[in-house]
């Protein structure tokens, strides 16, 4: 199983390593993982803009 730490810090050395093995197996679309990434930070921190703004109202509520 491919740690996804790594393949977020080095995915270019992944698919290098990967290119080694006697029968590379082309089971990871780069693009796609790069376009995936992108839209789960977006997301991430969409969620973590909403928690903040919860919190917030919840201390004004709590006051």
């Amino acid at each position: 199983m491919l740690d996804l730490t790594l393949l977020r810090k080095d995915l270019d050395g992944v698919l290098a390593r990967l290119e080694t093995r006697k029968k590379p197996q082309p089971f990871l679309d780069a693009g796609k993982f790069r376009a995936l990434e992108g839209e789960r930070k977006t997301i991430q921190t969409r969620t973590e803009e909403l928690q903040n703004k919860r919190n917030t109202l919840s201390k004004q509520i709590g006051a």
